[in-house]
């Protein structure tokens, strides 16, 4: 079977090129320190270990959550917001559940993006909102993310023939999303 045209647009992802690098200067005998992907480099704490345990005894938990999450994840989510942030979110209609964020980033562009659209991504950022915009037929452009400007974008420096057409623009601090 032959591959869509639009995987011809889509660059190996940026994870796994930096894993294969790794990889090979691992078997040189590099220590190496991870920064990258936000895998846990310390073991959970016994107490979530030991929950999880428990938990995952109880037959009622074996299945899949509800489809967008469960009204009680959904209600402490909103909580969690308004808590925290001083944000008002109803539960019902403004908070869906994922199963993570690529799926989630991968989705809006579905739904938002059309051919030829134009969304500006943050560098450095997180790999899936170009390769989301990609996929949908949407042309990329990078907003550099300096030091010089507290790592947020610069957005007078968007030429008005880009901005006026831009139809979606990610969001994130570099480190972003870890």
């Amino acid at each position: 079977m032959q591959l869509s045209k639009r995987m011809n647009t889509v660059e190996p992802y940026f994870f796994a090129k930096l894993g294969t690098h790794i990889a090979k200067l691992k078997a040189q005998g590099k220590d190496i320190i991870r920064l990258d992907m936000g895998s846990p480099d310390l073991p959970p704490a016994q107490f979530i270990v030991d929950t999880l345990h428990q938990l995952s005894s109880e037959a009622n938990l074996h299945g899949y959550a509800p489809l967008g999450g469960s009204p009680d994840f959904l209600k402490a989510v909103s909580t969690y917001y308004a808590n925290r942030f001083d944000v008002n979110l109803d539960p019902t209609s403004e908070i869906v559940g994922l199963i993570g964020s690529k799926e989630g980033l991968f989705h809006l562009s579905m739904a938002f993006l059309n051919p030829d659209d134009i969304v500006l991504v943050p560098d450095p950022g997180y790999a899936v909102y170009a390769r989301a915009a990609k996929f949908a037929g949407a042309k990329v452009v990078t907003m550099p993310l300096l030091e010089s400007n507290h790592f947020l974008p610069d957005l007078s420096s968007i030429p008005n023939h880009i901005a006026s057409r831009t139809k979606l623009l990610w969001l994130n601090y570099p480190n972003n999303p870890t």
